[in-house]
C-alpha cells in the first residue's frame, strides 16, 4: 500500500491478510490512508472467539487449522473494532462466518471418513452443512468479515 498515493482509492479489501502481517496497526494506518473518503475497506479475518477454537484448542488442532506460525496475530470482535476505530476507521460493521475450521478440526480428532467416496461421505456433509449454518447465526463462527469507512 506505500506505493500509493493518498485517498486513491474507493474501496480496499483485505481478505485474510492482516494476520499475516508483521504490524497490523500500521497495514491499516496505511490502507486509511490511500482511501478515499467516504471510501470502504473490507477485511476477513479469523475470529478467535470461534466455538471451533473454544472445542479443540486443548488437542492443538484449531491452531493446526489456522496455519501457526503463518498467523502471526489474532483478533475478537471487540479487538479489531478498537484497533480500527484507533487507526481512524468509523461505521464498523463485524459479521461472521463459517471458514471451515470446525469441519477440519473434526477431521483430525475424530478421523472420520470424510475425504473418502462413498456412501459415508453424505451423513457427514450434511451435519457439517446444518452446523455451519447454526454457528454462523452466533458470534461462534470462524471468520470475521468487517466493513467500514473512512
Amino acid at each position: 500500500l506505500s506505493k500509493f498515493a493518498d485517498n486513491s482509492f474507493d474501496v480496499v479489501r483485505l481478505w485474510h491478510v492482516l494476520e499475516h502481517t508483521l504490524n497490523p496497526q500500521e497495514t491499516l494506518k496505511e490502507a486509511h490512508r490511500v482511501i478515499k473518503l467516504g471510501g470502504e475497506l473490507i477485511l476477513g479475518i479469523p475470529n478467535i472467539d470461534a466455538l471451533s477454537r473454544k472445542i479443540f484448542c486443548d488437542y492443538n488442532k484449531w491452531y493446526e487449522v489456522c496455519n501457526l506460525p503463518l498467523h502471526l496475530f489474532f483478533f475478537s470482535r471487540e479487538t479489531l473494532r478498537f484497533l480500527l476505530e484507533k487507526c481512524g476507521f468509523k461505521e464498523i460493521s463485524i459479521k461472521t462466518h463459517s471458514g471451515g475450521a470446525m469441519r477440519m478440526a473434526l477431521e483430525k480428532v475424530l478421523k472420520p471418513p470424510l475425504s473418502k467416496n462413498g456412501w459415508l461421505r453424505f451423513p457427514w456433509n450434511a451435519i457439517f452443512m446444518i452446523s455451519d449454518f447454526l454457528i454462523d447465526k452466533t458470534f461462534w463462527a470462524d471468520c470475521l468479515e468487517v466493513h467500514c469507512s473512512k
